[in-house]
């Protein structure tokens, strides 16, 4: 049993210099130090400018429906009250009176623009009727725009299987 004994040892002596050596610890030397210099290029638009890219006022878009679509089905599930589902309704309104409505969607942004002024939200009703035939078929009007721009409009449904 001496023998099994003295090996076991010597692996652990062994093993215990290897990891000393393979670590850089040095007696006497401070830990070298990094200086990490950093420089970013801003990406935002100076203010004032604004994207006009389809890109840009379609992936708008594709977040606004997001949020209208899934706001909706939570309500609906219990999952979400009046109030919440309203402010999600207002936030989408604000959205859309906002985006850019010149570009290759602009037309079709412009035309929603147009049902919304011509639509206000009043204290009572949602800012947007799902239940609307004509602000659908706008919305949808903008979602054909993108998709021949090839920015189409896509939803993420944050429930279902």
């Amino acid at each position: 049993m001496g023998a099994r004994r003295t090996y076991v040892m010597t692996a652990f002596v062994i093993s215990t210099i290897g990891a000393v050596a393979l670590s850089g610890c040095t007696a006497g030397e401070p830990a070298p130090t990094r200086t990490v210099t950093v420089s970013a290029t801003p990406r935002a638009l100076p203010p004032g400018d604004t994207d006009i890219s389809a890109a840009a006022v379609c992936g708008q878009v594709s977040a606004v429906e997001t949020i209208t679509f899934n706001a909706a089905d939570a309500r609906q599930r219990g999952a979400l009250g009046d109030e919440a589902y309203r402010s999600r309704l207002d936030a989408a309104r604000f959205v859309y009176e906002r985006l850019p409505s010149s570009g290759d969607v602009g037309t079709a942004v412009a035309a929603l623009q147009t049902w919304l002024t011509d639509h206000p939200a009043s204290g009572s009703a949602l800012a947007l009727d799902p239940d609307d035939a004509e602000l659908q078929d706008a919305i949808q009007s903008v979602g054909a725009a993108c998709s021949a721009a090839g920015s189409p409009v896509s939803i993420s449904a944050a429930s279902g299987g």
